[in-house]
């Protein structure tokens, strides 16, 4: 949900005329979208927006306009709190109040007044889903629903995004079709309980379930695969069930989470049924699509839990054998029913159960694994090795980083490193998990692990690719020169990774304001490797003509960006509006000026900013 929710913002952002940064030290917008299920990750959440801030006030000295601002789950659940804790926030805003984000940035500049956004049960506008901005150009979510009715007694989602409201089928229908018009093949649902959705059709005015839904989405013509998340086990059913079984675009994988196998504490959670209505469906689920897949969520030290409610879940888990299970420790969260219980299970009693069923999924999930392999043996009487385990959780592992599910993709790699039994495959999981830390803007934990593999660069190649990775973590952190040393370590030996090195210091140079030394890079680069994808990259730089910019604005909407053109020139400032291509839509920047320097450039971007305009240097 946070995913699709940071996907509608940066589309709407960028339909407004902002454009999408590379680096916090480039934008003028700072916005952090949370999730306040676990305090772990609101924590997180909490303590990298303060360390943004650090920076404030000395911005603030030299006039910048830089805006930062929480949105999101934690900002509805934690409200004041924030602004308590974070001095320098400029603004919070709720799940529902997130389309009025470009709103809240244009009154905070013209009043300089912090701003708090925090309606919770209004719907939100379909304009907000209007934009055609994904991270994927082949993948998609689509929100099918907004809040929850459930209030189970652990969880705070009602509580941050309100009541259970749905978005009419036919609003749906209409941005799937449009995806798919722009190339997007596979579609994920999503919803705090997507079986419960429910809507009147405009076409016939009939109620639509849930399983109607479905239909209607696997009968869209281009559209390859969908799937959906998550369903809860009260409104489960046999139809659900027969629908994934006979609808062929519809993935056969089920998340129900059953949260504890102890009737006693399903009942404290407010779940609604019984640990053997739950084993019924699963029984049912397996029987009706004997090759789909079952995931769940397991909450351990729930307030209360003794020694049988554990042996419960325990048995439980061991008996159903689920694909995948997410199993959390329990942590009280503000506004819910259990926070007002006593929180009578000790830490590390929470984090013992938590092991123990950790490491029972991890064989299970392993043997599930080697039965296929062996079952694939039988078949194509092929040899694998003892590493198939880890095979497969490194593909898992793959394939959520492609899907840029970075902080699952480093939860299974992590959990791969136990059955990884050579340094070799250690590394290259290590290597995974770093560049997931570099894609979540953790530059500690990227910089600690690229450094683990750089100090055995001597025996493995893919330390190379790690050399890259920490000058990248420099980068980030926005020192430049540091970042050049790593790079120039790999342009000048014989690492196949050299064109590489030589794009990245291109971009450096320019970083660093010097020019001569970027088109120097550029030339060594088309001259060295003429055939490199990094050479064809740098073709789009290499212009003959390399200058400094200033961008003002990027639209979606050329009419759009033309006008703010105009209005540049006719304010002195020598304005143009260039295109760019992103794949499945295309962009329209407002920039002023082509200047031999940087320092010209930053020069003009004073006097733009000083006129409340947004700027960005590039290159």
């Amino acid at each position: 949900m946070n995913r699709r929710d940071s996907e509608a913002i940066a589309g709407m952002m960028v339909d407004e005329g902002y454009s999408i940064s590379d680096t916090p030290e480039e934008a003028d917008v700072i916005l952090i979208n949370t999730c306040s299920v676990r305090q772990h990750a609101e924590e997180r959440a909490i303590s990298n927006m303060g360390a943004l801030l650090k920076t404030k006030s000395e911005e603030q000295r030299a006039k910048s306009r830089k805006i930062y601002g929480i949105v999101g789950c934690s900002a509805q659940s934690l409200k004041q709190e924030l602004f308590k804790r974070l001095p320098e926030l400029d603004f919070i805003a709720g799940p529902s109040e997130i389309s009025r984000i470009p709103k809240i940035i244009d009154e905070i500049r013209k009043k300089q007044k912090r701003v708090s956004a925090l309606s919770q049960e209004k719907a939100r506008p379909e304009k907000l889903y209007a934009s055609s901005y994904t991270e994927d150009k082949k993948h998609a979510y689509v929100n099918i629903s907004e809040g929850c009715d459930n209030y189970c007694s652990y969880c705070v989602v009602p509580y941050a995004r309100g009541h259970l409201r749905h978005r009419k089928a036919e609003n749906i229908l209409k941005e799937i079709k449009k995806l798919v018009s722009l190339g997007v093949k596979d579609v994920m649902l999503l919803g705090q309980n997507v079986n419960s959705y429910e809507s009147r059709a405009a076409s016939h005015g009939l109620r639509v379930n849930f399983v109607d839904l479905l239909k209607m989405v696997n009968d869209i013509e281009g559209l390859e695969n969908f799937s959906f998340v998550t369903s809860h086990p009260k409104d489960a059913s046999i139809k659900l069930f027969e629908a994934m079984r006979d609808l062929p675009k519809l993935k056969k994988y089920l998340h129900l989470p059953i949260q504890s196998g102890s009737d006693r504490i399903l009942r404290l959670m407010n779940r609604g049924y019984t640990s053997g209505r739950y084993r019924k469906l699963v029984s049912e689920y397996r029987k009706i699509v004997p090759q789909g897949s079952l995931a769940t969520d397991i909450i351990v030290g729930f307030p209360g839990e003794s020694d049988a409610d554990f042996k419960a879940t325990y048995d439980l888990l061991k008996a159903v054998k689920f694909n995948s299970a997410y199993i959390f420790k329990y942590s009280p969260r503000p506004n819910t029913k259990a926070a007002e219980m006593p929180d009578s299970v000790p830490k590390e009693v929470k984090e013992e159960r938590h092991k123990i069923l950790l490491d029972m999924q991890k064989n299970i999930s392993r043997s599930l694994k080697s039965f296929l392999l062996i079952f694939l043996f039988t078949i194509f009487y092929s040899l694998f090795t003892i590493h198939c385990s880890y095979a497969a959780s490194l593909k898992s592992a793959e394939k959520l980083f492609l899907e840029s599910n970075y902080e699952a993709a480093i939860r299974d790699a992590n959990e791969a490193l136990n059955s990884a039994r050579t340094m070799s495959r250690r590394s290259e999981l290590k290597y995974l998990m770093a560049v997931c830390h570099l894609k979540i803007n953790d530059l500690e934990k990227a910089e600690e692990l690229f450094g683990e593999l750089i100090e055995i660069c001597t025996t493995f190649p893919i330390c190379d690719k790690a050399i890259l990775g920490m000058g990248d973590v420099y980068f980030a952190k926005g020192d430049y020169d540091k970042a050049a040393e790593f790079y120039l370590q790999i342009k000048n030996s014989e690492s196949e990774f050299r064109p590489s090195a030589l794009y990245k210091l291109i971009h450096t140079s320019f970083k660093k304001g010097d020019l001569a030394q970027g088109k120097a890079y550029i030339a060594e680069l088309k001259k060295n490797f003429p055939k490199s994808a990094e050479a064809h990259m740098a073709d789009a730089l290499d212009t003959g003509d390399l200058f400094f910019t200033v961008q003002v604005g990027a639209f979606a909407n050329k009419a759009n960006a033309q006008k703010l053109a105009d209005e540049l020139s006719d304010k002195g400032f020598d304005a143009y509006v260039e295109s760019f291509d992103k794949g499945i839509t295309s962009l329209y920047r407002v920039r002023v000026g082509k200047f031999s320097s940087r320092e010209e450039a930053e020069a003009v971007e004073s006097r733009l900013s000083e006129q409340d305009y947004p700027t960005k240097i590039f290159p």
